[in-house]
């Protein structure tokens, strides 16, 4: 069955005003195979039906840098935000060897007018035998507003590199946005032949509708029958309560079908957390066969828990010689109303190396003004001696500066 179809137009009628009509032009593919592979698409609405509004369009230069195994094969998704709305996601593919060492990649995307641009949603699929990928930059034209934009990254999109994220939502000009980390939990069914090999993705919406996460792929997971997978989604954007919840699949593997029991996602940000049931199948070949679903929230079952804000740790190794140190390390904040619980600073990568810079994400309790930080590292392994430079909590709340060391942690 071909699932391609090229469409003409959408005529909506008001049914309380017969002679009030609105034409919505297309006169386009909506296919994975022809045109510009684009299967869901934004019309712009006109009362006349021989007008044809306009798109907006808007250039986008991807900047890989020239760095030892900084490009990929995987195909790379972009979804573009503004205060009037998103493009959704839309994968960024030309005639060329994309996102090569050291080069620049345009693509040319149409949508209707955003407004202003607030944030982009960019990440790939890992598919491929060269996934990972490092990003420089994404800068924006936007030729029907004469602006340009640019998103700052400077970071890895590779499970294996970094903190492990493939996919990241990145601000106008801001090098690391203060992070929202939503808590994910996704419960695969106790019915036979529930799990699933195929890729998971979800988006979170806001309030009204108004705002939402952009498209999430949730990595890792095993989802299997009867299995709870456990997430932290990290995104700019505070939308908890959430309104609903769009979950799905790439229907990409054999065995695609799944049977979703329920998602469960708590904000620490607002201490909300919200179950959203689903009971059913996303497969092509079981039910009504949608392999995408829209859950809404069960009341009933929401909690109340103690909030939690998100901090950005940036730690400074010194760039001395042996400066470096293989040991884990934790860390915890004092303030006036508190301290914070001890925290293991993990990420995917070789952390704490001579003269370099690792960023970790924390969730914290209020503590109020910061009074000073203790950091320190298991003195087991034989080479942890270490020299910190120094250490910069940031809070989303309030944005301060402190920690500096000099000092040699080291234990005998």
């Amino acid at each position: 069955m071909n699932a391609s179809w090229f469409l003409d137009r959408v005529v909506v009628t008001d049914m309380s005003r017969p002679h009030l009509r609105f034409y919505f032009a297309c006169n386009n593919w909506l296919s994975r195979e022809e045109a510009d592979n684009l299967f869901v698409r934004d019309l712009l609405g006109s009362l006349n039906q021989m007008d044809v509004p306009k798109l907006n369009k808007y250039i986008v230069s991807v900047f890989t840098p020239d760095m030892k195994g900084s490009g990929t094969d995987a195909d790379v998704f972009l979804n573009i935000f503004g205060e009037s709305g998103d493009t959704g996601e839309r994968r960024l593919d030309s005639d060329k060897d994309n996102f090569e060492r050291g080069s620049e990649d345009k693509f040319t995307i149409e949508s209707p007018n955003l407004g202003r641009l607030r944030k982009i949603t960019i990440g790939h699929n890992n598919r491929g035998s060269s996934a990972g990928w490092f990003l420089d930059k994404v800068t924006i034209d936007d030729i029907g507003n004469k602006e340009v934009y640019e998103f700052p990254v400077n970071r890895w999109f590779a499970m294996d590199e970094d903190d492990g994220k493939i996919q990241r939502d990145v601000l106008v000009g801001k090098l690391q946005p203060s992070g929202i980390v939503y808590n994910v939990q996704v419960m695969t069914g106790d019915v036979r032949g529930a799990g699933t090999n195929s890729k998971i993705h979800m988006v979170m919406h806001g309030a009204k509708g108004l705002k939402n996460s952009g498209k999430v792929f949730l990595e890792g997971g095993a989802f299997e029958r009867r299995l709870i997978d456990i997430f932290n989604v990290e995104i700019c954007e505070l939308i908890s309560p959430l309104s609903r919840v769009t979950i799905g699949h790439d229907n990409g593997a054999v065995g695609a079908g799944w049977y979703c029991e329920k998602v469960v996602i708590y904000c620490p940000f607002t201490g909300i957390e919200q179950t959203f049931p689903c009971g059913m199948w996303l497969d092509e070949d079981e039910g009504d066969g949608l392999i995408e679903r829209e859950l809404y929230e069960m009341v009933s079952l929401r909690q109340r828990k103690q909030k939690k804000y998100p901090w950005s740790l940036w730690i400074w190794t010194s760039d001395v010689k042996g400066a470096g140190t293989d040991a884990q390390v934790f860390l915890q904040i004092y303030g006036e109303k508190g301290k914070s619980d001890e925290t293991k600073l993990e990420n995917n990568s070789d952390s704490f190396e001579q003269g370099r810079l690792d960023k970790f994400m924390v969730e914290m309790p209020d503590v109020g003004r910061l009074l000073k930080v203790r950091i320190w590292h298991e003195k087991r392994h034989p080479f942890a001696g270490w020299h910190l430079g120094r250490v910069r909590p940031n809070s989303v709340e309030n944005s301060r500066v402190w920690g500096r060391s000099g000092m040699f942690l080291f234990f005998f």
